[in-house]
């Protein structure tokens, strides 16, 4: 592997079997980048269906291909419907977005977090519809009310609104999170106690090879305070090898191995 390629990403999780019962509708979205964008945040949260009513042509679209980079297939196997009934058709519970103040009609505005369990819940079994609307005007009032919830993102007052895309990249995350459960971070290989213990001891020898007296001559003096740095983090195998390497170079460099590094001129 070159080293320009990535490496494998640090939590790969399984998708969890409910997303494929949750799909994302676009109402009239106006840029094909925006569709596109929409393609790639949904296929990185698991999910794969993408509904878009209306607005403008994006199949095959060169901007929508390369904003949809590694979702090319959601973007290809989007579906376009002429209307929200058509859009709507197989889907037991619709749950509307939006940013603004709505007509006391429509059902209340809630804080996606808080709507996110009875979408996982519901979504064990059911279709569940996300629904966004128009990147000018949002949806609707007649077409929130067509909605059964409606969910918003909590954000600083007197800013910019979230981009469609980026809206729907944080609420496919939220229903994500939700329906992964709790995440174990990556295993960690850490290191034996006595792995340690020779590292700290290897790095004072090494110190001392270079002149370093510790206090009263006593190696112990300076490893007690190593001990007690080394004991706040979390030391791997592969950090305790780092230690290693460390102290080696300077051993080198107290036999004469290793030339002094020249300073620069100011």
């Amino acid at each position: 592997m070159r080293k320009s390629e990535p490496t494998h990403k640090i939590l790969d999780l399984p998708v969890p079997p409910n997303l494929a019962n949750v799909c994302f509708i676009l109402v009239e979205p106006q840029t094909p980048g925006n569709i596109g964008s929409a393609a790639r945040a949904i296929k990185t949260m698991g999910f794969t269906s993408l509904i878009v009513i209306g607005g403008c042509r994006f199949k095959e679209n060169r901007q929508a291909v390369a904003f949809a980079h590694g979702a090319e297939e959601v973007l290809a196997g989007a579906r376009v419907v002429a209307s929200l009934d058509e859009a709507f058709e197989g889907i037991h519970r619709l749950i509307g977005t939006t940013h603004r103040s709505r007509d006391p009609g429509i059902p209340q505005v809630q804080p996606i977090r808080d709507i996110v369990p009875h979408i996982v819940e519901v979504s064990q079994r059911f279709r569940v519809g996300i629904v966004f609307g128009r990147e000018d005007k949002g949806l609707f009032d007649s077409e929130l009310g067509r909605c059964h919830l409606c969910a918003t993102i909590p954000a600083v007052h007197r800013v910019p609104s979230l981009n469609l895309a980026q809206a729907v990249q944080v609420i496919a995350y939220e229903i994500f999170l939700a329906s992964v459960g709790k995440i174990s971070g990556p295993k960690l290989d850490l290191a034996p106690d006595l792995e340690i213990e020779r590292a700290i001891r290897h790095f004072v020898s090494a110190m001392q090879a270079i002149g370093f007296r510790p206090h009263r001559d006593e190696p112990e003096t300076f490893a007690r305070p190593l001990r007690r740095v080394f004991s706040r983090a979390v030391l791997e195998n592969r950090d305790v090898r780092v230690l290693h390497k460390i102290a080696r170079q300077i051993e080198k460099f107290a036999a004469g191995r290793t030339a002094r590094p020249s300073t620069a001129r100011s």
